[in-house]
């Protein structure tokens, strides 16, 4: 395993997920999950932004800077 002193992590989870696709037929959730996570996994691509692992409607995402507080979060911010 690698170790990197200078990595942001972004955990995200989807608010209110759980109701909402308990009233959902399994396509109409499967349609969202897919749709946002193309989305993400393109816009992650574009700023270098890492996919770590998605688990339903969580996703983490990371990203290695030389300068953390400049790069990282800004980056992050945006996506």
């Amino acid at each position: 395993a690698e170790s990197f002193s200078d990595t942001t992590i972004l955990f995200a989870d989807i608010a209110g997920f759980t109701s909402w696709s308990s009233a959902r037929e399994p396509k109409q959730v499967f349609v969202l999950l897919e749709t946002i996570y193309k989305s993400f996994d393109a816009h992650a691509k574009h700023l270098g932004v890492y996919k770590v692992e998605t688990i339903g409607d969580c996703c983490t995402y990371c990203l290695r800077s030389l300068d953390i507080r400049v790069i990282s979060i800004s980056v992050l911010t945006e996506f």
